[in-house]
């Protein structure tokens, strides 16, 4: 039985579940929020012109709402992203290195030729 699976049948069985035990909040930015629910979080972008939310489900599980519940989200993934990274500015890529995720690089939507790194 899978991690997935225990984490399924504890929701079931009315047990309370917290995968997200390292909270962020916007404690030093603006224009953010989220919320933490066992299983999955809703990242909301409030800035005015913006206003759009996320929905951030532990990856393996159920998605927590159905298809009508959905269309209340801009966009859903399952978290964490094993989709890769795009990098939008060439000053992100060493950041990336240091983070040792340059390898998870799969999209660059800058002009490639522009792109080096020492590293």
């Amino acid at each position: 039985e899978s991690e997935a699976d225990d984490i399924a049948t504890a929701i079931s069985n009315g047990i309370d579940v917290d995968l997200f035990p390292d909270k962020v909040s916007p404690d030093q930015s603006s224009y953010w929020d989220i919320e933490y629910h066992g299983t999955y979080k809703i990242l909301k972008n409030t800035q005015d012109t913006i206003n759009t939310q996320y929905l951030l489900y532990q990856c393996g599980l159920s998605m927590p709402f159905n298809e009508t519940e959905l269309t209340q989200f801009d966009s859903v993934f399952s978290v964490p992203y094993a989709g890769g990274l795009v990098v939008t500015a060439t000053t992100q890529i060493p950041n990336v290195e240091i983070l040792g995720r340059r390898g998870q690089i799969a999209a660059f939507a800058v002009t490639e030729n522009l792109v080096s790194s020492p590293c």
